[in-house]
Protein backbone atom coordinates (compact mmCIF):
# COMPACT_ATOMS: atom_id res chain seq x y z
CA UNK A 1 0.00 0.00 0.00
CA UNK A 2 3.01 2.54 0.78
CA UNK A 3 4.66 1.63 -2.05
CA UNK A 4 1.18 2.60 -4.60
CA UNK A 5 0.79 5.86 -1.89
CA UNK A 6 4.57 6.38 -3.55
CA UNK A 7 3.98 5.98 -7.37
CA UNK A 8 0.75 8.17 -7.31
CA UNK A 9 2.96 10.68 -5.34
CA UNK A 10 5.75 10.57 -7.68
CA UNK A 11 3.58 10.59 -10.76
CA UNK A 12 1.23 13.75 -9.52
CA UNK A 13 4.99 15.23 -9.15
CA UNK A 14 5.66 14.56 -13.01
CA UNK A 15 2.63 15.33 -14.48
CA UNK A 16 2.91 18.57 -12.88
CA UNK A 17 6.76 18.92 -14.29
CA UNK A 18 5.51 19.13 -17.60
CA UNK A 19 4.06 22.24 -17.71
CA UNK A 20 2.71 24.66 -20.06
CA UNK A 21 5.36 26.85 -21.96
CA UNK A 22 4.86 31.08 -22.43
CA UNK A 23 5.26 31.93 -25.84
CA UNK A 24 6.08 35.43 -27.28
CA UNK A 25 3.33 37.31 -28.64
CA UNK A 26 5.73 39.66 -31.22
CA UNK A 27 4.06 42.80 -32.24
CA UNK A 28 3.01 43.05 -35.56
CA UNK A 29 2.38 47.03 -35.59
CA UNK A 30 2.90 49.14 -32.34
CA UNK A 31 1.68 52.48 -31.65
CA UNK A 32 2.67 54.57 -28.20
CA UNK A 33 1.95 58.06 -27.17
CA UNK A 34 3.39 60.35 -24.20
CA UNK A 35 2.23 63.65 -23.80
CA UNK A 36 5.68 63.87 -22.38
CA UNK A 37 7.82 66.07 -18.92
CA UNK A 38 9.97 68.68 -18.76
CA UNK A 39 10.71 70.10 -22.80
CA UNK A 40 10.79 66.62 -24.16
CA UNK A 41 6.89 67.74 -25.53
CA UNK A 42 4.25 64.63 -27.21
CA UNK A 43 6.34 61.56 -28.22
CA UNK A 44 4.60 59.16 -30.69
CA UNK A 45 6.08 55.82 -31.55
CA UNK A 46 4.73 53.84 -34.20
CA UNK A 47 6.09 50.99 -35.82
CA UNK A 48 5.73 47.46 -37.59
CA UNK A 49 7.44 43.96 -37.79
CA UNK A 50 7.16 40.89 -39.86
CA UNK A 51 7.13 37.36 -39.30
CA UNK A 52 10.80 36.94 -38.95
CA UNK A 53 10.84 39.24 -35.99
CA UNK A 54 12.18 42.07 -38.16
CA UNK A 55 11.25 45.76 -37.63
CA UNK A 56 10.26 46.66 -40.54
CA UNK A 57 9.35 50.39 -40.04
CA UNK A 58 10.01 53.06 -37.17
CA UNK A 59 8.84 56.46 -37.05
CA UNK A 60 9.30 58.96 -33.94
CA UNK A 61 7.73 62.15 -33.41
CA UNK A 62 9.22 64.09 -30.95
CA UNK A 63 10.16 67.95 -30.89
CA UNK A 64 7.61 68.64 -33.22
CA UNK A 65 9.23 66.71 -35.89
CA UNK A 66 9.26 63.46 -37.97
CA UNK A 67 11.66 61.05 -37.82
CA UNK A 68 11.88 58.06 -39.82
CA UNK A 69 14.83 55.39 -38.63
CA UNK A 70 16.32 54.39 -42.24
CA UNK A 71 16.00 51.07 -43.10
CA UNK A 72 20.23 50.30 -42.90
CA UNK A 73 19.43 50.64 -39.05
CA UNK A 74 16.60 48.84 -38.56
CA UNK A 75 18.68 45.80 -39.81
CA UNK A 76 20.76 45.81 -36.68
CA UNK A 77 17.17 44.80 -34.76
CA UNK A 78 16.50 41.35 -37.17
CA UNK A 79 15.25 38.38 -35.22
CA UNK A 80 14.52 40.60 -31.95
CA UNK A 81 10.90 39.32 -31.92
CA UNK A 82 10.03 42.60 -30.00
CA UNK A 83 6.70 42.23 -27.18
CA UNK A 84 7.58 45.09 -25.42
CA UNK A 85 8.80 48.70 -25.15
CA UNK A 86 10.05 51.04 -22.54
CA UNK A 87 10.80 54.85 -23.81
CA UNK A 88 12.56 57.42 -21.69
CA UNK A 89 13.82 60.98 -21.98
CA UNK A 90 16.79 63.10 -20.95
CA UNK A 91 17.08 66.74 -21.15
CA UNK A 92 20.63 66.71 -22.65
CA UNK A 93 23.29 69.01 -23.63
CA UNK A 94 23.26 71.11 -26.61
CA UNK A 95 26.37 70.70 -27.79
CA UNK A 96 25.79 66.53 -27.60
CA UNK A 97 22.59 66.90 -29.49
CA UNK A 98 20.21 68.45 -27.09
CA UNK A 99 16.94 66.53 -26.07
CA UNK A 100 17.17 63.02 -26.03
CA UNK A 101 14.48 60.23 -26.51
CA UNK A 102 15.21 56.54 -25.41
CA UNK A 103 12.93 53.52 -26.78
CA UNK A 104 13.94 49.99 -25.55
CA UNK A 105 12.52 47.55 -27.63
CA UNK A 106 12.56 44.09 -26.00
CA UNK A 107 11.58 40.37 -25.85
CA UNK A 108 11.01 38.30 -23.27
CA UNK A 109 8.47 37.10 -20.71
CA UNK A 110 6.01 37.68 -17.85
CA UNK A 111 9.13 37.37 -15.24
CA UNK A 112 12.05 38.08 -17.21
CA UNK A 113 13.60 40.05 -20.37
CA UNK A 114 15.72 37.85 -22.99
CA UNK A 115 16.79 40.31 -25.56
CA UNK A 116 16.88 44.01 -25.76
CA UNK A 117 17.91 46.95 -28.42
CA UNK A 118 18.19 50.62 -27.99
CA UNK A 119 17.22 53.56 -30.36
CA UNK A 120 18.46 56.82 -29.78
CA UNK A 121 16.83 59.62 -31.02
CA UNK A 122 18.75 63.18 -30.46
CA UNK A 123 17.25 66.74 -31.31
CA UNK A 124 19.80 67.00 -33.57
CA UNK A 125 18.32 64.12 -35.37
CA UNK A 126 20.75 61.69 -34.85
CA UNK A 127 19.39 58.20 -34.64
CA UNK A 128 21.46 55.34 -33.72
CA UNK A 129 20.68 51.73 -33.17
CA UNK A 130 22.63 49.87 -30.69
CA UNK A 131 22.81 45.80 -31.55
CA UNK A 132 20.37 43.61 -29.50
CA UNK A 133 21.70 42.56 -25.86
CA UNK A 134 20.88 39.39 -24.23
CA UNK A 135 19.57 40.18 -21.06
CA UNK A 136 19.82 38.51 -17.76
CA UNK A 137 16.43 40.22 -15.80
Amino acid sequence: MKALAAITLILAFASSAIASKEGILAFSSFRLESTGIGSSGKVVIEGSQDANGQITALTIRAFAKDYVVPKDKLVKLAELHSNGIRIAYEHGYAELGGRTIFIQLQMGFTSFTKKAALITLAENGKIEVSDIRMKND
